[in-house]
C-alpha cells in the first residue's frame, strides 16, 4: 500500500498517534470516503464526514474492539445527519424561505443547556431513543440519563412558564 499522508485534520499530531490508529486511518479512509460520497453525493461533505468519523475514532479507541465496524457505524450515522440536515433545507426552500423559521423559545432554552443535557434531550425526544440505548451512546449509567431527563424537563417547564 502506497504511504498515504495524514491529511491536515491530524497534522502536528502525529506524536499523539498511535501506530494502529494511523495503520487503521490509512486502511479505511479511502473506502469510508468513498461510502460517504454514495451515500451524500457530495465529495466534501463526504471527506468531512468521514474525518469526523475518525476524529471520533481517535478519542474512543482505547475501548472500541472493532474499528471496522466502529468506523462504518460512525460515518453512516454521520451520512443520516448530512441527509436529514439537506432535506430539511430543501423543505424551507421550496417553502420559499431563505434559512429555517426563527427557533422558538423551547429551541432556545435547549440550546442554552450544557451539552450533555441537551444530548440527553435530543437523543430521547428528536431522535426517540429508549433510555438504555441513550445511556449507550453517551456513555453513561442509565440512572443518569433518567435523572438529567427528570431535571432537565424539569427546568425547560419552568423556562417557558416564566416566558
Amino acid at each position: 500500500m502506497a504511504d498515504v499522508p495524514l491529511d491536515p485534520a491530524f497534522a502536528g499530531r502525529q506524536d499523539a498517534l498511535s501506530e494502529s490508529f494511523e495503520m487503521t486511518y490509512r486502511r479505511l479512509r479511502e473506502p469510508f470516503r468513498r461510502l460517504a460520497y454514495v451515500l451524500v453525493n457530495d465529495a466534501g461533505a463526504a471527506e468531512e464526514i468521514v474525518q469526523d468519523a475518525f476524529v471520533r475514532f481517535f478519542r474512543h479507541r482505547q475501548r472500541v474492539t472493532s474499528p471496522d465496524a466502529f468506523l462504518r457505524a460512525t460515518v453512516i450515522n454521520g451520512c443520516r445527519n448530512h441527509y436529514r440536515w439537506v432535506a430539511v433545507r430543501r423543505r424551507f426552500v421550496a417553502m420559499g424561505a431563505e434559512s429555517p423559521p426563527a427557533p422558538d423559545h423551547l429551541v432556545d432554552a435547549i440550546a442554552c443547556l450544557p451539552y450533555r443535557q441537551r444530548a440527553v434531550v435530543v437523543l430521547r425526544y428528536y431522535e426517540a431513543l429508549p433510555e438504555r440505548e441513550i445511556a449507550d451512546a453517551l456513555q453513561m449509567p442509565i440512572g443518569t440519563v433518567k435523572s438529567t431527563l427528570h431535571r432537565v424537563l424539569a427546568q425547560l417547564r419552568r423556562s417557558i412558564d416564566d416566558h
